[in-house]
């Protein structure tokens, strides 16, 4: 159980606006496409799992689930993924699209 009323409605409220920014990511990819928009979708894909880990870990586990062979804890590896694939999209040069007048 959550140690409080508090931090429970927070991981929810955390995981539901996680989903809807991957949903919003998902609908900006498939209409602009492009590697930058591919690397925000992944960034907020890995930002819903990361938040999803740690409801996981606050409700069920009550501890942190780890990557054995790495010894870290799942939703900090899931963190680093965010960070490097926001780090991508910002590095990532957008090709120019011109719409056809």
């Amino acid at each position: 159980m959550f140690a409080s009323l508090g931090e429970g409605v927070i991981h929810t409220v955390l995981v539901a606006t996680s989903i809807a920014v991957l949903l919003v990511s998902v609908k900006a990819y498939s209409v602009r496409g492009g590697l930058r928009y591919f690397a925000l979708m992944i960034a907020f894909f890995f930002l819903m799992l990361s938040q999803s880990v740690q409801f996981v870990e606050s409700y069920y586990v009550n501890g942190f689930i780890f990557v054995p062979f790495l010894e870290v804890h799942l939703s900090h590896l899931f963190d680093l993924a965010t960070l490097l694939s926001f780090a991508a999209a910002l590095l990532v040069r957008q090709e120019n699209r011109i719409a056809a007048q």
